[in-house]
């Protein structure tokens, strides 16, 4: 029992070891559900418990998590610096794309609070093609919508509207599509269609009632803009929202003629500049580090872009000089080849010269094998080793097989040779016959192969 339990600890302690802590898993589930249900989950400290807890474990996904949730933290607080470095950090890790797709929408919000809105776009779009891979139809039309309101940003009004005509045929939530078309009315200052949209909005948060105080100021009903302008200022805790509702009430003190009012309000947006100036510069910070973030990756894009054209410009050289080597081998096997026909042609021309020309003289008047030996030996200087040569070729024939061999060469009728050899002509045949199975052919092919034997050898060729 003591030696099993031995055993199984180390395992136990393995498993215990790759998994983050009950209490992480639990902050994360529980910020999950907040974020779906449009919260915040507000507890640093735990979320910063989990980075620690997900880092000791290398859980990547889930430190991705961590860090995404702690920078929405950070930005709902106006500390977009440090909402950055969780953001770049997430980003880092490389989680599943709808969590990188929520990444950088929310890198496009800061550069969007800036007014770097090319910069935002930039980011959105890569958030977009993030959602569009995890077939995430909702969260990419609504980056779409984001970025239809960033090119109004820009008064790009054409591709703003297409982009926004293309967004809402996707999205379900018409109330992200009806806000960001109300938004687009007001900035071409069509009031009424600003607020046809804004109507089509249940939740109204305080960007709807802004936009509501801007469509009515712009439509000149300043009761009705001043109502919504106070509503943003009582209920918002956004400073941009305030500080922009406080410039439109003084818009109207200055519309109705009522300079202390004006006046009242213009020191009011002085004191909110001051504690914008703060936020801005802790905002340029973060931009500082967006921008130095974006290069980053737009170097490593080109890196390894320009190593993929470098390794395929050197395989294809490769692969070139490969194929010109094994041409010129091909080539140079080729003139080989025909330089080895030629040789052969050349000694089958040389041998068939000597049988013609033994063929040509007077030897069939010999009758028998010794007077037409002698006669040959007299008449062609080429078949003086010829008995020599066949030995060292086909070691097994004896001297009458040789003198077949001879005969068999000059390719006369059998007729002929059975009398130059004293035999009848189906001796001969026979003879003929059992020669050719013993050096590997047979007697039809005899002659032929003999002199491609011959050929292979060069001291009967010299």
């Amino acid at each position: 029992m003591h030696k099993l339990l031995f055993l199984i600890l180390p395992y136990i302690v393995l498993c215990w070891s790759c998994t983050p802590s009950q209490e992480a898993v639990h902050t994360l589930q529980e910020a999950d559900s907040l974020f779906a249900e449009g919260e915040l989950y507000t507890d640093t400290v735990k979320l910063k418990k989990v980075i620690t807890s997900c880092n000791r474990f290398n859980t990547k996904e889930e430190l991705a998590r961590a860090y995404y949730y702690l920078g929405r933290n950070y930005s709902g607080q106006g500390m977009d610096e440090q909402a950055v470095d969780c953001y770049i950090a997430a980003d880092h890790l490389r989680p599943n794309n709808i969590l990188r797709s929520k990444v950088l929408s929310n890198m496009a919000y800061i550069c969007a609070q800036q007014n770097k809105d090319s910069v935002a776009i930039s980011y959105l779009n890569k958030a977009a093609n993030y959602a569009f891979q995890a077939n995430d139809t909702n969260r990419y039309a609504n980056i779409l919508l984001f970025i239809s309101y960033e090119y109004l940003q820009l008064s790009q009004y054409a591709e703003s509207d297409s982009i926004w005509k293309f967004a809402s045929s996707l999205t379900e939530n018409k109330h992200i599509s009806n806000e960001y078309r109300a938004c687009y009315h007001n900035k071409l200052l069509n009031s009424d269609s600003a607020i046809y949209f804004l109507n089509q909005i249940e939740n109204r948060n305080d960007h709807i009632k802004y936009q509501y105080a801007i469509a009515y100021y712009n439509k000149e009903d300043w009761d009705s803009a001043y109502f919504f302008a106070k509503e943003v200022i009582s209920h918002s805790s956004i400073i941009g929202y305030v500080g922009s509702s406080y410039t439109l009430l003084q818009n109207i003190a200055y519309k109705q003629n009522n300079s202390k009012l004006a006046e009242e309000y213009s020191n009011i947006i002085d004191s909110l500049r001051v504690v914008e100036l703060k936020n801005n510069e802790n905002r340029t910070k973060a931009i500082v580090k967006l921008e130095k973030h974006n290069l980053s990756v737009q170097k490593q894009r080109w890196f390894i872009y320009t190593n993929t054209i470098i390794t395929f410009c050197v395989l294809s050289i490769i692969g070139i000089l490969i194929f010109l080597i094994y041409k010129r081998q091909i080539k140079y096997q080729h003139s080989l080849n025909t330089i080895s026909n030629n040789v052969k042609t050349d000694k089958i021309d040389n041998i068939n010269k000597v049988i013609s020309f033994l063929q040509e003289t007077d030897i069939k008047k010999s009758l028998h094998w010794n007077d037409y030996y002698k006669s040959v030996q007299d008449i062609d200087k080429y078949f003086y080793s010829l008995s020599n040569i066949l030995k060292i070729i086909y070691p097994k024939i004896n001297i009458q097989e040789i003198r077949l061999c001879a005969l068999v060469l000059l390719n006369y009728k059998s007729e002929y040779c059975a009398r130059m050899l004293s035999i009848s002509t189906d001796s001969y045949k026979q003879r003929k016959s059992r020669l050719a199975k013993k050096i590997g052919t047979d007697s039809s092919h005899l002659r032929d192969f003999l002199i491609k034997a011959l050929c292979q050898n060069d001291d009967f060729t010299k």
